[in-house]
């Protein structure tokens, strides 16, 4: 019996450092502007699941006349990620979250653009 229950707790420990593991999926990316004013243009860069080979590749979205404040979330694969705010009027500030955690916050100057940049890596 001396024997056994060392071995039992040899699998026990196992088991638990499999858990610990870090997950390599998506996680859940929160992107933010605020700021005083009317809309921006923002520009939006993540990492995407390639549909017809499976490997990652970077998408990028653009949009106009974004209403401030701004707020989207998105599934998107680990990778790098900016969010980008062409000044409307006023100073903006952008922030990046991942899975509810901030990763990035940038506060911007009147009339000029601001950019977050995060790794999605949790």
């Amino acid at each position: 019996m001396g024997k056994w229950v060392p071995g039992i707790m040899v699998v026990v420990a196992l088991g638990m450092g499999a858990t610990g593991c870090a997950d390599t999926g998506p996680l859940e990316v929160t992107y933010e502007i605020t700021g005083g004013g009317d809309t921006v243009t923002l520009t939006r860069t993540y990492p995407e699941r390639s549909e017809s080979d499976d490997r990652t590749v970077t998408r990028s979205v653009e949009e106009s006349d974004v209403a401030v404040p701004y707020t989207k979330k998105l599934v998107v694969d680990r990778g790098k990620t900016t969010l980008t705010a062409e000044p409307g009027t006023g100073p903006r500030s952008c922030r990046i979250l991942v899975e509810g955690r901030e990763v990035a916050r940038v506060a911007g100057q009147a009339d000029e653009p601001v950019t977050c940049r995060a790794e999605i890596d949790e």
